[in-house]
């Protein structure tokens, strides 16, 4: 075991200073190759399993006055014995546990239903034609707005201890107060004053206050210039509405030994956004279409007739799924399964990369190293809001924390300590704990997180969440937000050309080209790509320490993103040939067309031209965006001089296990309370009957099978080798992940056992095992 020693108070009293001492403990433990350390500060002893340092925010706190205790977690034969620490273990997960448990609870029984019906219900005041979905996204940014807030100010990352100003305003007293006063919010309950207050806090969260010490974030989920950002700003909730909220979520109820307080988000991870997020994949706002009680069951159907009605016909309710609301669930990926796939996928890929880096080092010298460094990839193609990618940071800021300490970068110790002084700057002096807080390791994180990590989904919603995860475990204070739009996008891979070669086979077949011969797609879509990069150099290169390098980085990849628009229409071209969608001649080449020109002509054309290949190729996208071209969205990624090779190093992740189907009686049962759960014979007479008596939502049903259809035509044609049965989705990714890696890197995926075993697998898995064997 190693201990180490630090001034009293440092490991636990400033905000985040468990993890000052877990970076001191990661570096003493590397080289002393100890099971266990422990951080000794005055009466307080921490006591660590470092051999994963991402998980130093697990440990054991002692007070060396409790020497049995003391004894018994140090001791030789304490240590011998795995009884007292698979207790301790057990406990502190079920401890955090419940804690989640409990807040999941009442956010899906209380707090989003009052928040969203609200929310529905003002924005049909200023538009009684208003989206219920709008409505449903608008609740789910303003409630993690409250979450994050809420855990940054138990975190410290809000300087709720430390700035009198901010306190008075924070939404902790805010709470507080309501907990105190359970008439507050009631006595004025037609009033607004609660959620102006909310705005005016969210708009010092993002944009600063230096009364407040509260540095310019610039979150993306607190924009109001966002479509979903401005409708907030126009809400109007009641204070009856928002302080009820507020109590569910943020506050305890009085009990014999503790007055009424404020709940305890410092226990959460970043993880439980995440989990909280896609459980509420599960729900969404509907009109009821009769009366129905608090249950969600039809009045009409009560005993007796008598029925405390809930909603009247045509308000707007929250429901799940299945057409009732429940109070739990589970939609994440499990710890364990993400710590596998990065300790067997992402670790030998970073093995790989930093010998890489090493032999750089030697033979081209210190610069050409630091840059070296920072260029590995790693994707998550379906991120959801990012479990995978927040591990993946942990893994990499360690393995470069420690490359670093032994190697000593100067080009890497120059970044670092510009970021550091910028974040003094920001914080003026003002807040000596926050920049104690400020650690190499943490710089490191924030590093790889720009310029290593990669994100797609198709919901905008989770890449702004999986946005929100990585600022927030790669938080420095004094720092802003730096951008991450360009690494997390919102998209779809399994519609879009996976690589440059591709794209050129497509519009310039091999077989109608002579020995030799050159591809003038190829030169068409190569210089475009050669330009963007060329921005792209310049916005990596930037820290993205202060708002001009964001804006000076953000500006370089608008000019990369202007540079790569003609090898998109020739990208779309070739996706379309791919579908089907655009018809070749006996050469295999587009008819009236001649040269690359010509081709981004044609399309540039289509793009406007209902009825078009372009436009099928939209109509497959739920929210009608272009497609996906991971070489286009990620050019540095694909640049042909890459050393390690065009493509990501390891694509990690859990892809969605979907049918692409669309159920009648799923489909329904989302719009007819209760109906899933009847009779056959009732069930489907209900359906029916609804179906009969509702010719708009009976469209809208015929309108998503034909979108299922078209989605299924176009992924077996995408990916032929498909196989036989019900095309699902993971099968898709299947294909579509080995496409993105590069020769040799890593592929990490959760799938069901039938991916091992289903005959309509066999292909993908003799491919995968050819590759395996070249180290992918």
């Amino acid at each position: 075991m190693v201990v180490l020693a630090v001034a009293e108070g440092e490991h636990r009293d400033g905000p985040h200073a468990d993890r000052v001492a877990a970076s001191a403990v990661s570096l003493t433990t590397g080289r002393e190759r100890s099971a266990l350390a422990a951080v000794a500060a005055g009466r307080i002893w921490r006591v660590f399993k470092p051999e994963d340092a991402r998980q130093c925010s697990v440990y054991v706190d002692t007070q060396a006055a409790a020497a049995s205790y003391v004894y018994a977690i140090l001791s030789p034969g304490g240590l011998a014995s795995p009884e007292f620490a698979e207790w301790a273990d057990r406990d502190s997960r079920r401890y955090a546990s419940d804690l989640s448990s409990s807040l999941r609870k009442r956010i899906h029984g209380t707090a989003m239903p009052k928040l969203s019906e609200a929310a529905a219900r003002d924005m049909r005041r200023l538009d009684p034609d208003a989206s219920l979905d709008t409505a449903f996204q608008a609740a789910v940014r303003i409630l993690f707005r409250l979450l994050l807030i809420a855990w940054a100010e138990d975190e410290g990352i809000l300087p709720y201890d430390r700035n009198d100003s901010y306190r008075r305003k924070s939404l902790t007293q805010q709470a507080l107060r309501l907990a105190n006063d359970p008439k507050l919010g009631a006595a004025n309950g037609r009033g607004y004053s609660i959620f102006e207050d909310l705005k005016a806090l969210w708009a010092v969260f993002d944009g600063g206050s230096a009364e407040m010490g509260v540095p310019a974030y610039n979150g993306g989920l607190f924009d109001n210039n966002t479509a979903i950002g401005q409708q907030i700003a126009r809400l109007r909730l009641t204070d009856s509405t928002v302080a009820s909220v507020l109590r569910t979520l943020l506050t305890t109820d009085a009990d014999d030994d503790e007055p009424p307080g404020m709940a305890d988000f410092s226990g959460m991870s970043v993880r439980e956004f995440g989990t909280i997020y896609e459980e509420l994949l599960e729900y969404r706002l509907s009109e009821a279409p009769q009366d129905l009680t608090a249950d969600l069951t039809p009045a009409d159907d009560a005993p007796g007739g008598e029925a405390k009605i809930a909603y009247l016909a045509g308000d707007p309710y929250l429901h799940d799924k299945s057409g009732q609301r429940k109070s739990t669930g589970s939609y994440f990926t499990k710890p364990f399964a993400v710590d596998h796939l990065l300790a067997e996928a992402l670790h030998p890929a970073l093995e790989e990369h930093l010998q890489r880096v090493a032999n750089v080092l030697t033979t081209e010298g210190d610069a050409a190293a630091s840059e070296a460094l920072w260029d590995f990839a790693v994707l998550d193609p379906a991120s959801g809001s990012g479990h995978f990618l927040v591990a993946a940071c942990d893994m990499i800021a360690e393995q470069f924390s420690k490359f670093q300490d032994n190697n000593s970068l100067a080009g890497v110790a120059d970044a670092l300590d510009r970021m550091r002084s910028a974040a003094r700057t920001a914080l003026e002096g003002r807040d000596p704990a926050a920049e104690a807080m400020i650690t190499d390791r943490d710089l490191l994180a924030r590093l790889a997180a720009r310029k290593c990590l990669y994100a797609v989904d198709i919901s905008e919603m989770a890449t702004e969440l999986c946005k929100v995860a990585m600022w927030v475990r790669t938080f420095v204070p004094g720092l802003p937000m730096y951008s991450l739009d360009h690494q997390i996008v919102s998209g779809n891979i399994l519609l879009g050309v996976p690589s440059v070669d591709e794209a050129v086979d497509l519009l310039d077949p091999p077989k109608h080209r002579k020995p030799g011969q050159g591809s003038l797609a190829a030169e068409a879509i190569r210089v475009p790509l050669d330009r963007a990069n060329a921005y792209e150099t310049i916005a990596r290169r930037l820290d993205e320490s202060d708002h001009d390098e964001i804006e000076a980085a953000s500006a370089a990849r608008s000019d990369a993103g202007r540079a790569l628009e003609s090898a998109r229409y020739l990208f779309d071209a070739a996706l379309a040939l791919r579908l089907g969608f655009l018809l070749t001649d006996r050469k295999g080449r587009i008819p009236e067309t001649t040269d690359a020109e010509s081709i981004v002509a044609m399309v540039r054309l289509q793009d406007e031209t209902s009825g078009s290949a372009y436009a099928a190729l939209r109509e497959l996208d739920p929210h009608g965006r272009r497609p996906t071209h991971l070489p286009l969205m990620f050019p540095e990624v694909y640049r042909p001089d890459r050393p390690a090779g065009p493509g990501f190093d390891c694509v990690v992740g859990n892809p969605p296990w979907e049918k692409v189907i669309v159920d009648r009686e799923a489909w329904w049962g989302l719009h007819i309370p209760g109906v899933r759960s009847d009779p056959v014979a009732r069930r489907r007479a209900r359906i029916d009957a609804h179906e009969s008596s509702n010719p708009d939502l009976a469209e809208e049903f015929e309108a998503d099978k034909q979108r299922a259809e078209r989605l299924k035509k176009a992924l077996r044609r995408a990916f032929p080798d498909l196989g036989s049965g019900h095309t699902d989705l993971y099968k898709a990714f299947c294909w579509a992940n080995i496409a993105a890696v590069r020769a040799g890197g890593t592929v990490g995926m959760v799938l069901p056992r039938s991916a091992m075993s289903d005959a309509g697998m066999a292909k993908w898995r003799r491919r995968l095992f050819k590759n395996a064997g070249g180290g992918a």
